[in-house]
């Protein structure tokens, strides 16, 4: 897992983030409590999402914050799905699977978002 440097740390949100999806990008928005700024976080061209409450969470399975994780099963399991279509591998998600990485977020009392997709920015407002 790679951690991923956001403008202001998960642990200082309390309220749940408000997640919008817009023509196949998710952005993902939540305001830190200490500083009043919002941060928006941009998910570009989502091929997955999945969103688990706090209590179904293993801790084994995840570290605070946002993280990239490199060797994702999830990907992994969409790649061998498409290749039991007898399709070329380097074929799926629109001729670019080196591009898409596999994306974690955990926020305390607010569970975890995991995203698949094409890239990550931020932006705090």
């Amino acid at each position: 897992m790679r951690k991923i440097q956001l403008p202001r740390p998960l642990s200082q949100c309390d309220d749940a983030p408000h997640i919008e999806m817009i023509n196949g990008d998710v952005i993902l928005r939540y305001e830190d409590s200490d500083s009043e700024k919002v941060i928006s976080v941009y998910f570009e061209t989502v091929y997955g999402f999945i969103y688990t409450e706090s209590e179904y969470i293993s801790t084994l399975d995840y570290i605070h914050g946002c993280v990239e994780i490199e060797k994702s099963q999830w990907k992994e399991s969409l790649l061998s799905a498409w290749e039991l279509r007898e399709r070329n591998r380097n074929e799926a998600f629109g001729g670019e699977p080196l591009k898409v990485s596999h994306f974690r977020m955990y926020f305390d009392e607010h569970g975890m978002y995991e995203i698949l997709s094409k890239g990550i920015s931020t932006k705090e407002l």
